[in-house]
């Protein structure tokens, strides 16, 4: 009987080792899908604030046209309304 429960010991000890080793092995495929995956993250943050800095700056610009132009048309008519209550006596 020992000699076959030394021989179970044996044979349990070797197959932790493998699974030791099998279970490292593991950790670093892991730890390289998880560096991968983050350098695949970080790239579709940097492409994705480029896009959305570029549809920003390309919303801005009519944004700011047509701002002017409405400004300039207030300007106007507010000048055609002036010019209509000094003609008409009405008070300032």
């Amino acid at each position: 009987m020992d000699g076959a429960s030394e021989a179970l010991r044996a044979d349990f000890a070797e197959v932790n080792r493998h699974a030791g080793i099998l279970i490292e092995g593991l950790r670093q495929e892991f730890n390289l899908v998880t560096e991968g995956f983050q350098i695949h993250i970080d790239r579709c943050h940097v492409d994705d604030r480029k896009y959305l800095d570029n549809q920003f700056r390309e919303t801005r610009l009519p944004i700011h046209l047509s701002y002017g132009q409405l400004q300039e048309r207030v300007d106007r008519l507010e000048q055609r309304v002036r010019f209509i209550e000094q003609r008409l006596g009405f008070p300032a």
